[in-house]
């Protein structure tokens, strides 16, 4: 009992996190169902900017503020949880500038949303089940962290976001032919690979 007011401040942020987490999950199910009806290109590229939006404050604020004192907290025999992390933004930012740089009707683009989401999905299960666990045994102090990342958090949502698909809707119609294409990957799995000559 005595330990709860300690433990508060990194409760919360690991709240703060999980919530996060819990709304891109959320996010990349609704991407999948508009997938399934076969959704036009509008819909859906609303849906990946914003995936991408979250994604991207999520992992500034973490990258900012968290990990640097998670680091500093975990035992040095646990370290490699903060490698991974710091490894797999940047896989996952390099994924999101395809998708903002895409259209919803490319040939490829579900299926960059769709490897976003599975590294999203792994990404997401070694710092709840690994990071977080090896944080509430180290008990750091976050109380700074967690007014740094609630401002962060504020900031951002105060800011537009710039949705993917907006400055590409005039180029929509010459791309219409992709969308045949673009069902057939998402029905036909593997044998995507060697239908590939569209540059």
């Amino acid at each position: 009992m005595a330990d709860a007011p300690k433990n508060n401040s990194l409760e919360q942020v690991i709240e703060m996190l999980t919530a996060d987490h819990d709304k891109v999950r959320l996010l990349f199910r609704e991407y999948k169902k508009l997938m399934d009806l076969d959704a036009d290109a509008d819909t859906r590229g609303a849906i990946a900017a914003q995936i991408c939006h979250e994604l991207t404050v999520h992992a500034s604020i973490e990258e900012q503020y968290f990990y640097p004192v998670a680091r500093k907290a975990i035992a040095e025999d646990a370290e490699e949880c903060m490698d991974h992390a710091d490894v797999e933004h940047q896989s996952l930012k390099r994924l999101i500038a395809d998708i903002e740089a895409g259209h919803p009707d490319d040939e490829h683009y579900d299926a960059m949303v769709h490897v976003l989401q599975e590294y999203v999905a792994h990404h997401v299960c070694e710092e709840e089940n690994e990071m977080f666990e090896e944080l509430r045994h180290a008990q750091p102090n976050m109380q700074t962290v967690l007014r740094q990342m609630i401002d962060a958090k504020q900031s951002a949502v105060q800011q537009p976001k710039s949705p993917a698909s907006q400055s590409k809707k005039e180029g929509s119609p010459a791309r219409r032919s992709k969308s045949a294409a673009r069902k057939q990957v998402r029905t036909s799995g593997s044998k995507k690979r060697t239908d590939k000559t569209d540059a």
